[in-house]
């Protein structure tokens, strides 16, 4: 998948966009007209046809399979399975050009017989453009298929040649960024892997009603000034908050009942909790196990916890006592016990690691995905690789630049230059002033706007050259005789010889509309030309926290419904509501228009929504509901029934859905009529 977006990112950017579409006037070689007929069926989606064939699983594994088996046969042809996929490995018919070939084989049997008739069509086209005279060497036809060889020496080029110095430039991006990188992104310091038997010095209290945190502080640590240190008994266990009006007053500040804090003991408490601490060091010293120490001592006096593996680096931000005991462990397996804010520690060494760097073989592939995805390296690296193959095939095959006709200040003046004053020439090929100067507009500056470099950086990247000197090096290496190439060549040369002949027989009658098949069309579709109604809405709604529990939430949404009720209540008229949107709406956009959203389609927040709108009478103010993150009601202001466009002002459109449309269906109703002339008939 990388590959391919790097593909076509050079192809499009680097290479000039070349198209793989030859045109030459109504010649199309990719035979779109040939196979228009099969859009209709194509472009919508894959069912799964039980009914077109009694077959239909015998059919997609006959499509799979490399036994020849006869499918469709007519007067003078007959196709088999491994001809039909054969085809398709070449041409694939317009509808399923972004799908594998193979994927033909587990398509609905109503598809694969659609694609088999367009292709039959065409043989029978081919049949008859070539008993009239069209052949390879018409000229149109001549014409049509050197372009597209040109195009498709490319796009072969570029697999061959391209693509592998691409991904090799891809992959030195990758070990750069990880030379860069290495210290900060894939090197493990040195860490001590511990674990910590933990023996708080603090106390829970459950407050009852009329107590103060003074009051319990001093109660529990024997000062009442330690009440600055009482904490919330809740993660995350911040320091007991006080209301801002009472802040300087924080040791009378009120406390509800049930209200549970942690306090700090007092002195004495804090040297029981030291010597129990040094027994428990004793038995961890004495081998004992850390969870069954735990467990043994989680209902006494002093708890005891254990934290889960802690790694401990040279930035884990610990305290600076914790952090030198932790650093100790590199010489013993117990630290002494170490008092914190917090309480009593003991650290037990588990492991210890050195300095780890990880190898960029071991993160190659995450990190070439990762130059891959950043558009700006991606940039770089396909720049880097145009530069490399451009510079060396200009040299190869001594491209010429007229520097002196590109360094002039302007091409016109007293001495003007021609259209056809060469810019740049190798061999036979000549590029042209009218061809640069074209090329010039595609920056959106004229000459006069850029300076000689930028001129000259034009006409070095220019199409015309990049073409020709890589469909000459695809030629010289012989990719043009590789049979798949050839296969292609003489599927291109049939779809033009087919694109001439149908444009020969052609009757232009056949494609003219009149203003009333048009009107016809238009009155029989006019939903599609008709907008959905329309409202003119206010909202006033109440945002919900999202992050909140499942019950939480549920909380939340009926106290909004609850306090939006009241507010409705009060609403008697337009006014009213714009009033009371912006002092109690918590939508920023609306809140300060009253409300106003607007006049916006009924579904334009999608289908929940329009139902709520389509319940609300206009003048009328809705129930409290909820939509996403927020309780709403909404008024409805006023209504706008659906209105039909006026024909003059979808002309346009008419026409393009009828020829999408219209001319689809005459194309079918040819094609059926040619195919049932030749006595076609399926065999699976």
């Amino acid at each position: 998948m990388r590959q391919s977006r790097l593909a076509f990112l050079f192809l499009t950017l680097s290479l000039g966009g070349t198209q793989a579409i030859a045109q030459e006037g109504a010649i199309k070689a990719d035979t779109e007209a040939s196979k228009a007929a099969q859009r209709a069926v194509l472009t919508t989606p894959i069912a799964d046809d039980t009914t077109a064939s009694p077959g239909i699983a015998a059919s997609k594994n006959l499509f799979a399979q490399n036994e020849p088996v006869e499918v469709a046969r007519w007067d003078g042809g007959q196709f088999t399975n491994v001809e039909v996929s054969a085809t398709l490995a070449v041409k694939q018919p317009a509808g399923i050009r972004t799908m594998p070939p193979e994927q033909f084989a587990v398509l609905s049997t109503s598809q694969q017989k659609e694609i088999i008739k367009n292709l039959v069509w065409e043989r029978i086209l081919l049949k008859q453009a070539q008993d009239s005279g069209i052949n390879e060497n018409t000229p149109e036809v001549a014409k049509a298929v050197a372009l597209q060889e040109e195009n498709l020496l490319n796009r072969t080029y570029y697999q061959n040649q391209i693509m592998p110095r691409l991904d090799e430039l891809t992959v030195d991006a990758a070990r750069e960024y990880y030379d860069k990188n290495k210290d900060s992104q894939f090197t493990r310091p040195a860490q001590t892997i511990i674990r910590a038997l933990h023996v708080s010095t603090y106390e829970m209290v459950t407050a009852e009603e009329g107590d103060t945190i003074a009051d319990i502080a001093k109660a529990v640590s024997g000062d009442a000034a330690n009440a600055a240190l009482i904490r919330q008994a809740a993660s995350p266990f911040y320091l007991r908050q006080t209301p801002v009006e009472m802040q300087d007053d924080v040791l009378s500040s009120p406390l509800k009942g049930g209200e549970v804090l942690f306090v700090p003991r007092n002195a004495e408490a804090v040297s029981s909790a030291t010597a129990f601490a040094e027994t428990l060091r004793d038995q961890v010293a004495a081998g004992e196990n850390l969870d069954k120490i735990v467990s043994e001592n989680t209902d006494t006096d002093f708890p005891v916890t254990a934290t889960q593996q802690i790694l401990i680096s040279s930035k884990a931000g610990y305290w600076d006592d914790l952090s030198a005991a932790a650093a100790s462990l590199k010489t013993t397996t117990i630290s002494q016990v170490i008092q914190t804010p917090a309480g009593l520690n003991i650290l037990v060494l588990q492991d210890s690691e050195t300095t780890q760097i990880t190898p960029f073989a071991q993160v190659r592939d995450q990190l070439v995905g990762q130059v891959t995805g950043d558009e700006n390296m991606r940039r770089q690296t396909v720049e880097e690789t145009r530069k490399e193959i451009l510079t060396e095939l200009w040299k190869k095959y001594n491209v010429k630049l007229n520097e002196t006709a590109i360094n002039r200040p302007n091409y016109m003046g007293p001495d003007p230059l021609s259209t056809s004053t060469v810019i740049a020439s190798a061999g036979d090929f000549q590029y042209t002033l009218e061809q640069f100067v074209s090329d010039l507009r595609m920056t959106g500056k004229d000459w006069g706007q850029l300076t000689s470099e930028q001129r000259l950086e034009v006409a070095q990247v220019a199409p015309l050259i990049t073409n020709y000197v890589i469909a000459r090096d695809a030629r010289a290496m012989g990719l043009d005789n590789d049979e798949e190439f050839q296969k292609i060549i003489k599927h291109i040369a049939e779809s033009a010889i087919v694109a001439l002949y149908q444009k020969n027989i052609q009757n232009p009658e056949d494609n003219r509309v009149t203003d009333a098949e048009l009107r016809a069309y238009y009155n029989d579709h006019i939903d599609a030309y008709t907008s959905s109604a329309q409202v003119t809405l206010r909202e006033l709604s109440k945002r919900i926290n999202i992050t909140l529990s499942p019950a939480a939430k549920a909380e939340a949404v009926e106290e909004a419904r609850k306090s939006l009720t009241e507010i409705r209540s009060r609403i008697k008229n337009e006014e009213d509501f714009a009033q009371l949107a912006r002092r109690e709406s918590e939508a920023i956009s609306t809140r300060s228009r009253g409300g106003v959203i607007g006049t916006v389609s009924e579904d334009f927040r999608g289908a929940a929504f329009k139902n709520q709108v389509r319940q609300v009478k206009e003048g009328e103010v809705s129930e409290p509901f909820l939509y996403g993150s927020e309780v709403m009601i909404i008024r409805i202001d006023d209504r706008l029934p659906p209105t039909a466009q006026p024909f003059e002002q979808v002309k346009r459109q008419v026409m393009k859905d009828y020829a999408r449309t219209e001319h689809q269906y005459k194309k079918n109703q040819e094609r059926e009529k040619a195919l049932e002339a030749k006595n076609f008939k399926f065999l699976f």
